[in-house]
């Protein structure tokens, strides 16, 4: 009911090709001889493998589901573990498109290959990530779960189109990690929901596990490519001085 708040998060939620666009544009430096891919690969990756797992969980936002109860309609926890998947009926021109939400998955990955950005635009991509999920839940196209899972699944994203890097064994530990855990989730939605709900420790406890052991491995495998980066770097400036000194000692 906030207007301002309300009108902030529907913006960021429409923007979203604007704000590919700017990092994709910002990854390619005005020097470069040749356009840098690999972004767009990431993003690409991220589209395809969503749209794949859209038919392991076909789902809709609770907005749907609620009509014109939402997001007033309540529902006693005692009896969310009765509750089973089953098929409602929408009009066809609603998508399937809930699990994993796409849209926080790319705003994340927008943020996480953003670290060699200038801090105020790594700050607008990290509040431009706060409004996605503002505007996911508070416009009522995703559950939590969505946007929870969309974690590990862009962290397999993430890790698949770095196995050119340096440190692939690392990369692809994240990988498999990031595939496991999301099809541990879609497997607990569609077969498990009555399991988990039985108490309120667990489902938050799977949450937790996920958001900080993908958060984790991101760290984890990203900084063995900033080390080996680094390293590249050093052995080419010494590479350079011992040149320069060659090059004083025939003078």
């Amino acid at each position: 009911t906030h207007l301002a708040l309300a009108r902030s998060a529907f913006l960021t939620y429409l923007s979203l090709p604007f704000a590919m666009a700017v990092v994709c544009a910002w990854k390619t430096a005005p020097t470069a001889k040749r356009v840098s891919w690999h972004m767009l690969i990431v993003l690409l990756l991220a589209g395809m493998g969503g749209w794949l797992l859209y038919n392991i969980v076909p789902g809709t936002g609770p907005i749907y589901a609620s009509a014109r109860d939402f997001p007033w309609r309540e529902i006693a926890y005692r009896d969310l573990p009765a509750f089973v998947l089953r098929k409602i009926s929408l009009p066809t021109g609603i998508p399937r498109n809930a699990m994993p939400s796409l849209h926080m998955g790319w705003a994340i990955l927008l943020y996480w290959n953003s670290k060699s950005f200038p801090r105020a635009l790594r700050v607008a991509l990290f509040l431009f990530l706060i409004l996605t999920v503002v505007a996911t839940l508070g416009g009522g196209q995703h559950y939590l779960v969505d946007l929870v899972v969309s974690l590990p699944f862009v962290l397999a994203v993430q890790s698949a189109s770095s196995l050119a890097a340096a440190n692939r064994k690392r990369h692809l530990v994240a990988l498999f990690c990031g595939l496991g855990a999301t099809f541990a989730w879609l497997a607990i939605i569609r077969f498990g929901l009555a399991f988990v709900m039985t108490s309120r420790v667990l489902p938050w406890t799977l949450i937790l596990i996920t958001m900080v052991g993908t958060i984790w491995l991101r760290n984890w495998s990203s900084d063995a490519d900033e080390n080996s980066a680094i390293e590249k770097l050093h052995a080419s400036e010494s590479g350079m001085a011992a040149a320069s000194e060659i090059g004083r000692a025939h003078v």
